[in-house]
């Protein structure tokens, strides 16, 4: 089931992938959820110029601001 994506990309693409660990063994398997992203709204309104350059790009952005706000982000 796709669930916990929420409302920001409703109607987007997403996808499921397993990923086969390094044997045959079920319990090194990943299942990874990816999904098309948006640009998140505060993006559209800060004017910051020191906050646009400190990040790359849209998917440099997303990841810092998990790893801040997540006390156990995937490290992936």
């Amino acid at each position: 089931a796709k669930t916990g994506f929420g409302i920001g990309s409703a109607g987007l693409p997403s996808y499921t992938v397993l990923i086969e660990g390094f044997n045959q063994a079920l319990d090194n398997d990943v299942v990874l959820s990816m999904k098309q992203g948006n640009v998140a709204a505060p993006s559209r309104v800060v004017d910051d110029r020191e906050v646009h350059e400190y990040f790359t790009h849209h998917g440099h952005r997303t990841a810092v601001s998990q790893r801040a706000l997540q006390a156990h982000a995937d490290p992936l």
